[in-house]
């Protein structure tokens, strides 16, 4: 169905389905139409860089009436909670967030570097990194553009990045596994004429550096971003720098790009196989070390590049107001932009991530609007309904939850939560649960999240309180006495968890609020044992 006709067939059937017709139509069902491919000829998309430039206008039109909406709705997505006293809602949110449901926002993009880790410590490090750009002459898009329209297509092309993880038994643990599917390599034009043309046309990095000063990848002081030409190499070898170090022979072969002859320091690693099913540039990476996978993930979902900062008093009561500083930031190419008009995924993982919420009794977070009372707030009869609540009940009066007796992160690999909060068998694929985060600075609600994360089948929060018949009064206690506070093991798994996608100035930060609050009974071994920086 990724075709032209597929999607007009998909556009057709979804027309046929809607029951009611409506007189008026969204900016963005507009240019959808707008940009459609017709048997007439459509001017606009034959305008060159003109359409583009119109592509990106129209974008931003669309996402501004989102941005708005948002600026205009903070009811609908606020989250806080009301002092004692307070009777009226409209005391709270004069700071202006952006939703984790905006699309490429802050809080989207972490979410989903956040969901990408999770499967990582479920299924382990991914194994293959490897970079997809497309091809402006594959036959589809040459049928479909006209001649005049080739050179308006060849900057800005759309690209995609892939990190799969492989099954246990098809790992790539050896320097000869690696070879068996990446090379970094001429081939014999001979013998593979074929793969020898796709190679020379798709796979040869620049030329950069001295040959060509003025190449995109070069920087100042001779130093060359992407690190071409790569050193020879005899045979491959794991790196230390997260990526190995492919086999590049100094056979004394040549071909002639762009002027410049080109020897193998020069091609990028790739798969024949997906090189000549796919014809187009496949950057193929073997994820040989555990480091590079924090650094993978964060260039995936770091969304735009910022920096900015202002002096200001120390005056708590400055407003934040996340969508300016968003729209102060992004950046937007015509691909993307044509992109997000037809509404494509711009990120896909599988299996899905489930988000669990972690709270104290009685302190669920809740969503209101600023014109309503408490009282109305209070009397809605699924206030006291959440995830973890369900979860305490289940394991209580359902049979299947009692006999499996699952950790709560384990409970969306076999249960389901439905919109009303009530969890049922799941009866289709698999899915990833992930306990949100919490900061040893929240106290209770920390030590509510490491019980949860270690006591299997907790029947309510007292449950969770009370060992060997005897009720504690705080969280705290209850994992003291069940031996998780006794030693540093578990401040060691709250470092190994962090250090998976933390930052070394918030690691740091992490390391100084455990020695206060935690009392770690050795702090210079938790230090060294993460002392070594863990990202490239």
């Amino acid at each position: 169905m990724c075709s032209i006709d597929g999607f007009l067939h998909m556009e057709a059937e979804n027309m046929q389905k809607r029951k009611s017709k409506r007189n008026t139509i969204s900016c963005h069902e507009y240019y959808c139409y707008k940009l459609q491919i017709r048997n007439d000829e459509n001017i606009i998309l034959h305008s060159g860089r003109l359409f583009q430039q119109y592509a990106i206008d129209e974008w931003i039109k669309i996402e501004s009436q989102r941005l708005d909406f948002a600026s205009l709705n903070q009811d609908l997505f606020r989250i806080d909670m009301l002092r004692h006293g307070e009777r009226e809602a409209s005391q709270k949110g004069r700071n202006r967030y952006l939703p984790h449901s905006f699309t490429g926002g802050p809080r989207d993009m972490r979410r989903r570097y956040m969901d990408a880790i999770a499967l990582v410590r479920h299924f382990g490090k991914p194994d293959i990194f490897f970079t997809m750009t497309c091809n402006p002459t594959w036959p589809e898009i040459k049928a479909n553009i006209l001649q005049t329209d080739e050179n308006s297509k060849k900057r800005g092309l759309p690209h995609a990045h892939f990190l799969i993880i492989l099954d246990e038994k098809y790992k790539l643990l050896t320097p000869e596994a690696y070879d068996k599917y990446v090379c970094a390599e001429l081939p014999d034009p001979d013998t593979n004429p074929e793969l020898y043309a796709l190679v020379t046309k798709h796979m040869i990095h620049g030329p950069c550096g001295a040959l060509n000063p003025a190449s995109m990848c070069t920087r100042k002081k001779g130093y060359y971003k992407c690190k071409y030409p790569k050193e020879f190499a005899e045979q491959t070898s794991k790196g230390k720098n997260s990526y190995p170090i492919y086999k590049r022979r100094n056979t004394g072969k040549s071909v002639q790009i762009r002027e410049h002859l080109i020897d193998n320091s020069w091609v990028v690693p790739y798969n024949p196989s997906l090189l000549c099913i796919f014809s187009c540039h496949i950057n193929v990476e073997i994820c040989s070390d555990i480091k590079v996978i924090k650094y993978i993930y964060k260039y995936i979902c770091k969304g735009h590049d910022k920096i900015a900062f202002n002096v200001h008093s120390n005056d708590t009561n400055i407003e934040i107001d996340e969508i300016k500083e968003y729209q102060s930031a992004r950046w937007v190419s015509p691909p993307e932009a044509t992109w997000r008009i037809f509404a494509f995924h711009i990120s896909e993982m599988i299996p899905s991530v489930y988000h669990l919420q972690v709270h104290l009794e009685g302190q669920q977070f809740v969503s209101f609007k600023s014109a309503d009372k408490i009282t109305r707030i209070l009397n809605n009869p699924t206030i006291g309904k959440t995830m973890l609540t369900e979860f305490f009940l289940m394991n209580a009066e359902d049979e299947d939850a009692k006999n499996l007796n699952l950790l709560y992160r384990e409970y969306p690999e076999y249960f389901v939560c439905s919109t009303d909060k009530t969890w049922s068998r799941c009866k289709q694929g698999k899915v990833i649960g992930r306990v949100v985060t919490c900061h040893p600075t929240e106290g209770e609600r920390y030590y509510l999240r490491l019980l949860l994360m270690n006591v299997r089948g907790p029947k309510s929060y007292e449950d969770l309180r009370t060992i060997n018949r005897i009720l504690y009064n705080t969280f705290r206690k209850s994992a003291e006495k069940r031996g998780f506070l006794l030693c540093d093991n578990k401040l060691i798994e709250c470092m190994s968890e962090a250090i998976s996608y933390r930052t070394s100035y918030s690691l740091r930060h992490l390391f100084a609020t455990l020695l206060i609050y935690c009392n770690p009974t050795n702090p210079r071994e938790l230090w060294e044992k993460f002392e070594k920086p863990t990202i490239i």
